[in-house]
């Protein structure tokens, strides 16, 4: 595809899957510019490991004594090596500490709240980065090869 040729997105499509790029850490497309949704807009960032499409039951909750606490079942939308994106309805602001634990496993990691993104329908989107890489949280049988070497 040419950057300069944009296909016809039907409205009712969900542009975060037209618009994620290739995952090969040298372009992503960001569909949503404010509440501008017509045009898309290119940003050149480097991503330490390959996203991938993936729902994984989790668990989200804060630790205590960091506010109100909250426990909220969800999948995640997308996955890497360093973290997620989720939809989750309870309230969280960046930078804030919170708790992933996997459903399937049980295992339970730490995160940090990276962005919130507020959709036009449905719960906002939250990017969480683990405090520490863990490829092996999600328990893919065959993981990008740039899981590995994460660090």
């Amino acid at each position: 595809m040419h950057l300069n040729t944009w296909p016809v997105v039907p409205a009712w499509k969900p542009l975060r899957h037209i618009c994620s790029g290739t995952g090969d850490g040298v372009l992503s497309l960001i569909c949503m510019d404010g509440q501008n949704l017509g045009k898309p807009t290119l940003r050149l960032k480097s991503r330490r490991s390959r996203r991938i499409d993936l729902d994984v039951p989790v668990v989200v909750h804060r630790p205590p004594k960091e506010g109100p606490q909250f426990y909220e079942s969800t999948k995640t939308l997308v996955v890497n090596a360093h973290g997620a994106l989720l939809a989750l309805k309870g309230m969280v602001a960046p930078r804030q500490r919170l708790f992933l634990q996997n459903m399937a496993s049980g295992e339970q990691q730490e995160c940090r709240v990276v962005s919130v993104n507020k959709d036009m329908t449905g719960p906002p989107t939250v990017a969480v980065e683990f405090t520490k890489p863990a490829a092996s949280f999600w328990r893919v049988a065959f993981p990008p090869s740039d899981w590995n070497s994460s660090g």
